[in-house]
């Protein structure tokens, strides 16, 4: 409500009488005058919920014996949850109902409910609304359908296209429910499927992308959204592959990162061995040394790559040992051992940790847990 519009307004046994500013909590109050002639400061709030009726005069105010509308006053009998006066009254009828204190000053016609009774049979008024054969749009209502816990009726209705729809009788008389059951509704445009041309040649393109974008400081991901590409990482297996160098710097860069000295400082990262593959020319060396025969990144036996491969097994490297890392291993292991029929053999350095849980799941696959000096 406006601050104009509330003036005069009636709450209870307050009438408003004029704006009086706002109190230390910043809501409004407004100067009300009680029916008993005492003037108050009274919150808006509490107006507008019910929660102040009068100065306190009600509450004083004995209202046995008196009668309001059909409700004869018989006596006080208790509170309210609202800590309202409870009152024993008699309807004309004969019932013995028990009313609120403010129910009986504030209501027109106080009852036990036979005023209402009364009002619909005058005005033929109906409690029950039946709706069989009544046309709301496109709907035509066939049969009650059932009621929910509340009573309300459900009416089940049949469109003009032949579908069917049950509706709550409330919302078919107000208007809120659909007038149709659905065939009505505007068919969502198909979003534009965007066509996108393959390149002409991947290593025509790589350089494109190097010379145009990469090389000038604009980041891959930048660089894939340019493009049209949705990820940065759909560039770098291209770039790796036809430009010169850039194999090298990327892993370089990977391994002078934050990331990669963090797992240094707590013995998940070699430092003896920066890259996978200057472990594995170590291991084939020493190997060879020994007079084994050796195959490196076999994909003839299994089909997937084998790090290192001799007569009696099947060798993966991790120059990390991070969880992640670990469970690739195993899987690649277990993979290339069930189709070889080798034994998988795990290396890592000899600087570095498994983590015990880890070491004993390694263990319960059946691979061995080797590292450079001991294989």
């Amino acid at each position: 409500m406006k601050m104009t519009r509330i003036l005069g307004l009636k709450f209870g046994r307050w009438t408003v009488l004029e704006y009086a500013g706002k109190d230390k909590n910043s809501a409004d109050l407004y100067k009300c005058k009680c029916s008993c002639g005492k003037i108050k400061k009274v919150r808006i709030a509490s107006l507008k919920k019910g929660n102040s009726q009068s100065c306190g005069c009600i509450l004083s105010s004995d209202l046995t014996g008196k009668k309001f509308g059909r409700l004869y006053v018989l006596g006080r009998c208790g509170t309210s949850k609202g800590r309202k006066i409870l009152y024993r009254c008699r309807c004309d009828c004969g019932k013995i109902v028990k009313r609120q204190s403010t129910n009986l000053t504030n209501s027109e016609t106080p009852s036990c409910g036979c005023a209402n009774k009364d009002i619909n049979q005058k005005t033929g008024e109906l409690r029950r609304y039946d709706l069989r054969g009544v046309v709301f749009g496109e709907l035509t209502v066939v049969k009650e359908n059932g009621r929910d816990s509340k009573g309300e009726v459900y009416w089940y209705c049949v469109c003009s296209c032949g579908g069917e729809k049950i509706i709550r009788g409330r919302f078919l008389r107000n208007g809120k429910a659909k007038t149709h059951c659905g065939c009505k509704n505007p068919v969502p445009k198909a979003k534009p499927v965007k066509i996108k041309k393959k390149p002409r040649d991947d290593e025509a393109f790589a350089k494109d992308i190097w010379c145009g974008w990469v090389k000038g400081g604009v980041s891959l991901r930048d660089t894939a959204a340019a493009i049209g590409l949705k990820r940065g990482c759909q560039i770098t297996p291209l770039l790796m592959e036809h430009i010169p160098g850039y194999r090298e710097a990327s892993e370089e860069r990977r391994a002078k990162s934050k990331w990669a000295r963090s797992l240094e400082r707590h013995s998940k990262k070699s430092k003896l061995f920066r890259l996978e593959k200057e472990l594995q020319e170590h291991c084939v060396e020493l190997l060879k040394r020994r007079g084994v025969f050796v195959v490196e990144n076999d994909r003839d036996t299994t089909g997937y790559e084998i790090d290192i491969k001799t007569n009696d097994c099947c060798y993966e490297l991790k120059v990390t040992t991070v969880k992640k890392d670990v469970y690739r291993a195993i899987g690649q292991l277990k993979i290339n051992a069930k189709l070889s029929g080798l034994k998988p053999v795990l290396v890592i350095p000899s600087d570095t940790t498994i983590h015990e849980d880890l070491y004993l799941l390694v263990k319960d696959e059946g691979i061995v847990v080797v590292n450079e000096t001991n294989m």
